[in-house]
Order: C-alpha cells, then sequence, then structure tokens
C-alpha cells in the first residue's frame, strides 16, 4: 500500500515537470537531455507501478532490476558536457548508453523466464545482486566524475546550468547513498506494512523534477517577452493589423538574408511591463548603441553558454532594463538577438571563399552546441540550410563555362 502510494505520488510529480517543461521548452540540445532524463524517471517507476498495481507481482517488482538505474549516470554526464560546451558526439552517447540498452534487454529476458518459471528464484537473486553493485558503482562513480567536471570548468560563465547539473549529481549521489546506508544498517527492520525502504532512493530522486522544473521557469521569467509564430511569405503586410503595434526588428544583414529568401521575420509582442521601469527613450537610445557596439566589439555571442544574465553584467546595465531594451526596441528575445548575431557570423565566414568550413566546426565556432541547433536556426532566419547556402554561393562565383547552343 505504501510502497504503491509513493510510486504513485512521484509518477505524478514527474508527469506534471514533463507537461509544465514542453510549455516552456527551447529547441536546444540541453533542454532535449533534460526532458530525457524526466521521460526516463517517468518510464522507470510507471514500469514499477505496472508490475505492482496492475500484474501484482511482488516478485518481479522486487527480485528482477530493471536497467534503468544505468541510464541517469550517462544522462547527467551529457548533460554536462552540454553545459560546458563540450557534448559527447553520437557515437560516444550510444557507447555510453549501451549498458542501459544491454541490461534493459536482460530485465526483458529475467521476465519472460520468471513468469514461465525457465529459471529458478536464486539464478535471478545472483544476477540481481550483481547488477546492484554495477548500479551503485555507476551512480556514484558518474556524479563525482561530473562534479570534478563542473569544478574544473567554473571559468565558464553557464552558472544555472552549471548549478543545475551540479544539484542534479548531488541527488543522485545522496539516493544511492540513502540506499547504501539502508542495506548496511539493514533499515528493513523498521516494519511499515507495504513500503519498500528501497524506494527512498526513488523519493530523493523525485528532487530533479523540480530542479529542472525550477530552472527552466526561472529561465523563461529571463526573457518574458512573447515570441509570436513568424507569418508566412507575402503576409507581412497583414501583421501589423493582426496585432497593432508590431513592428518587424532584425539585425542588419540578417534582415537583407530574410527578404533574399522570401522568409518572414520573427515578429514579438512588446511587453508593458517596463512602463514604470525609469527608462526613456533617450536612455534607450543609448543602451542600444551601446550594446551594438559592444557586440561587434567584444563578439560575445561566440561563447556557447552565453546567458541574459552574463551579458547585462559585461555591459554594466540592469538585467531588467536590457530585458526591456530588447524587448520594447529590438523587439526580439534574447535568443533570438544572440542567435542572430551567431548566424550573421556563419554567413560572414560561409562567404569567405578563402575559408573551407566545416559545416560542424562552424556550428560550434558561431556559439552553438549543436550541428542541428546551428542547422535549424539558419534555415528558420536564411530559407535555406548551412549546407546549400554554400553551395548556392559557390554556384554564383563559379561562371558558367558551358558552351551555348
Amino acid at each position: 500500500m505504501w510502497s504503491l502510494l509513493v510510486i504513485t505520488c512521484i509518477i505524478f510529480q514527474t508527469a506534471v515537470a514533463v507537461f509544465l517543461l514542453n510549455g516552456v521548452r527551447r529547441d536546444d540540445d540541453i533542454d532535449k537531455h533534460l526532458r530525457a532524463m524526466l521521460v526516463i524517471l517517468l518510464i522507470h517507476l510507471s514500469t514499477k507501478f505496472f508490475l505492482l498495481a496492475v500484474l501484482k507481482n511482488v516478485f518481479l517488482y522486487t527480485g528482477i532490476p530493471t536497467g534503468f538505474g544505468l541510464a541517469y549516470g550517462p544522462l547527467l554526464l551529457i548533460i554536462a558536457r552540454g553545459v560546458l560546451g563540450k557534448p559527447l558526439q553520437p557515437r560516444a552517447i550510444i557507447y555510453q548508453f549501451l549498458p542501459f540498452l544491454l541490461f534493459s534487454l536482460i530485465y526483458v529476458v529475467l521476465v519472460i523466464a520468471g513468469v514461465s518459471g525457465s529459471l529458478g528464484m536464486p539464478a535471478i537473486t545472483g544476477y540481481a545482486s550483481w547488477y546492484e553493485g554495477l548500479v551503485i558503482a555507476s551512480l556514484v562513480c558518474y556524479p563525482v566524475f561530473v562534479k570534478i567536471l563542473l569544478r574544473r570548468g567554473r571559468a565558464n560563465e553557464a552558472r544555472e546550468k552549471m548549478q543545475l547539473t551540479s544539484q542534479m549529481a548531488n541527488v543522485l549521489l545522496v539516493g544511492i547513498c540513502t540506499g547504501i546506508l539502508l542495506s548496511l544498517l539493514h533499515f528493513s527492520a523498521v516494519h511499515l506494512p507495504g513500503f519498500d525502504m528501497r524506494l527512498l532512493p526513488y523519493i530523493c530522486f523525485s528532487a530533479i523534477p523540480v530542479l529542472i522544473l525550477r530552472y527552466r521557469l526561472r529561465e523563461k521569467s529571463a526573457a518574458p517577452e512573447l515570441a509570436l509564430p513568424a507569418v508566412g511569405p507575402g503576409a507581412e503586410t497583414a501583421a501589423p493589423g493582426v496585432v497593432p503595434g508590431m513592428q518587424r526588428a532584425a539585425m542588419p544583414g540578417v534582415e537583407t538574408m530574410r527578404a533574399e529568401a522570401g522568409v518572414a521575420p520573427e515578429v514579438i509582442a512588446v511587453d508593458r511591463r517596463y512602463e514604470r521601469s525609469g527608462m526613456d527613450a533617450s536612455m534607450m537610445n543609448e543602451y542600444e548603441a551601446a550594446l551594438a557596439g559592444f557586440m561587434q566589439k567584444s563578439r560575445i555571442y561566440l561563447d556557447p553558454d552565453l546567458s541574459l544574465e552574463v551579458l547585462a553584467t559585461r555591459m554594466k546595465m540592469s538585467r531588467h532594463h536590457l530585458t526591456q531594451l530588447l524587448n520594447e526596441k529590438l523587439e526580439k528575445n534574447f535568443y533570438s538577438f544572440i542567435n542572430e548575431y551567431r548566424i550573421g557570423e556563419a554567413i560572414d565566414r560561409l562567404n569567405d571563399p578563402a575559408l573551407q568550413v566545416n559545416i560542424l566546426s562552424l556550428a560550434f565556432d558561431c556559439g552553438f552546441n549543436s550541428k542541428s541547433s546551428f542547422n535549424n536556426y539558419f534555415k528558420k532566419i536564411t530559407g535555406s540550410t548551412p549546407t546549400a547556402y554554400r553551395k548556392q554561393r559557390l554556384e554564383r562565383l563559379i561562371p558558367d563555362t558551358s558552351p551555348s547552343v
């Protein structure tokens, strides 16, 4: 009874976190990995719930361990590497998840064997003891290694992401250490009808959805401006009529690329919460000029972990005023503002015939954390992928030498 109640509560909490996180989602790899962490936890506990509440098979619930325990450590490492601007390559990610995939397959085989009776309980119990030792090693080594990586990356300015990753590492360590302590102290002597003391690590893990959701909601509040969908080609003149007072704004050069490709600009609704901020039009113009000069001189947008807080600190202005400047004056959110500079940098490099540009290296060099997010944003702004854009530029540079008929 108690075990079922605890599992249900954690499943409900995780499901709500997944639902709310999708409402404030960002299209980058770190956001995807955070959602993957929540989904793994949700599936893990849902499997336990199914065995206990639906099949009502206590042996399958307690005697055969699932492979999910080997997924949390690799996910944490992938998140940490992304936060530090050193994302793992797809092949390395596959290698990290091989133990999880292998033992998940073994779990399915053991469940079938246990139900059919083709494998004895002693053999399954022996496997479970061996597997639990492997999980303990994974849930200790990965978080400790991640904390070492984060400590070495203190100079990195993505403080909030680093803090979240460190907190998740702490949760995994506390959870597994709690389980070890209970095993050593034989805490199962304390009897609560229907409650499995091995649930206590899961209760510790339930802090992960809270940490992730709090981070994303806090990050969302840092950019309160409302991004509306870009209107389709030919609908630009109708946009102001839909939402009065909306105007277009984009970085010089990028707007030209949008026009050439027939891609309508992103439209941002003006937020009126800044009416009492004390920043008048003259001050806003000064900030705008200072921001443009700083971006061109420092090229800070090449930092993949640049945040609104870091930019405000470097500009020596309040975060609230910087958000107001981006929202009301430039009419775009922080990520659009920074990514347009990054795409402008990529365009300059692709246009340089003396540079032999690798698209993957170009994405990282311009401040993106992954090739996929670079390709998506490049196409959103220019109307074509980086590869297609480079091919078009090369065709323009190379004259047509075919004989005329």
